[in-house]
């Protein structure tokens, strides 16, 4: 069943045991095949995590004991299943018995972002928003009601600074993607059709604030820039690449070799998009061998700039001591 995912198990070894059985009960639909999958008879699979009672089981279970919020977390995320739906029963059932600086640390930390370095547009807002939802609930339960009516609600779109009346992001928070494209559009005076259309949507994202693009038209050039993208001396967030440019039919390709070798399996490692003229499933296999990495044609810019923002987008960097603290319990979410 692995080892615990934090010391609050250790706490109460008949508890352990416990846990145990109700993380193999939780996960059962999961990981069992499909012919042992325990159904209703109108063919409703019936969930253990997802019962009512059961998800109060499963709650009280990760609450006992608890001596901080993290306790209970930790054993939320230890057991699986409907997490979501435990962790809000938990947060009912532990947070009002837990020291108030626990549970306003705790909310800070991971809700509202607060200890988070170099956010993301969209992590400020996201961030905005549970800090909205907080002061909401405090004056509610405080009882001022005559300031809660005048505070913004929930389902208002606009945060001062942050998002327009619309909800969108506000021309001063934006955080333009810094982009390494690779095209041979860039080292020729005549273009066709497609590459006129690329270098018009290229000129048109940097002018509109949402990539900032170092252009090259061969990978020899691209390799420097990358060595420097992979010692930290350049912030580079994605690659963009026409299949075939510099003379060869297969460049773009060889350029994703390229990142491979120097990132490996490094989580830093630059979203990757080749532009290709047609759909080759050899190509499309080959690139999802590989991610982050995305076929886009070459003839549809807004693909591409729909790919680049649904692209892996690092919202927000963990302080150092976060992190390590997450490193360290990680193994234990595998097994």
């Amino acid at each position: 069943m692995g080892l615990p995912l934090h010391e609050g198990f250790s706490r109460n070894c008949e508890g352990a045991f416990l846990g145990q059985a109700l993380r193999t009960a939780a996960n059962w639909d999961d990981d069992c095949g499909e012919g042992g999958k325990v159904s209703l008879p109108d063919g409703e699979p019936i969930r253990f995590s997802q019962r009512g009672l059961n998800s109060v089981l499963i709650a009280l279970w990760c609450c006992s004991g608890s001596k901080s919020v993290w306790d209970w977390l930790g054993r939320v995320i230890y057991i699986g299943g409907d997490t979501d739906t435990i962790a809000a029963v938990c947060g009912q059932i532990a947070c009002p018995l837990l020291p108030i600086g626990e549970v306003t640390h705790a909310f800070r930390h991971f809700v509202a972002l607060g200890d988070c370095t170099n956010r993301r547009p969209c992590a400020n807002v996201a961030a905005a928003a549970a800090q909205r939802y907080f002061g909401r609930a405090l004056l509610f339960c405080g009882g001022h009601w005559g300031r809660l009516s005048t505070e913004p609600r929930l389902v208002d779109p606009c945060y001062p600074n942050l998002t327009d009346a619309t909800g969108r992001l506000a021309l001063g928070s934006r955080q333009a993607l810094q982009v390494l494209w690779v095209d041979s559009a860039f080292g020729s005076k005549r273009h066709d059709r497609n590459e006129s259309l690329r270098l018009r949507y290229a000129e048109g994202a940097e002018s509109r604030g949402e990539l900032s693009i170092v252009r090259c038209s061969e990978n020899e050039e691209a390799l420097n820039i990358l060595q420097l993208a992979r010692t930290g001396e350049l912030s580079l967030d994605a690659v963009v690449t026409d299949l075939h440019h510099g003379g060869k039919t297969d460049a773009g390709l060889e350029l994703l070799q390229v990142l491979d070798s120097l990132w490996g399996k490094v989580s830093s490692r630059p979203v990757f998009y080749l532009l290709t003229p047609y759909r080759d499933k050899q190509v499309i296999a080959t690139v999802r061998r590989h991610p982050p990495s995305y076929v886009v044609r070459h003839d549809r810019p807004e693909e591409l700039r729909q790919k680049l923002a649904e692209g892996r987008c690092q919202a927000a960097e963990l302080p150092k001591a976060a992190a390590a603290s997450l490193a360290a319990v990680q193994p234990n979410l595998t097994k």
